[in-house]
């Protein structure tokens, strides 16, 4: 695995991370918000793919 591949990984999620969290912070308000429910999937989604090119332990 090559330092770039990690440290591009890492500034990817913490993004996904933060809009994560951000559509979190909408559904709390608005639970029913199919745009925030869809933004917290994809960004869950892709940060679980994106970590699959790691073999790292469960």
């Amino acid at each position: 695995m090559s330092d770039l591949l990690l440290t591009r990984f890492v500034e990817e999620a913490r993004e996904l991370l933060q809009a994560a969290a951000a559509g979190l912070l909408v559904l709390e308000r608005a639970p029913d918000d199919d745009a925030a429910i869809n933004e917290v999937f994809r960004a869950v989604h892709t940060l679980k793919g994106s970590s699959g090119l790691f073999d790292a332990a469960a």
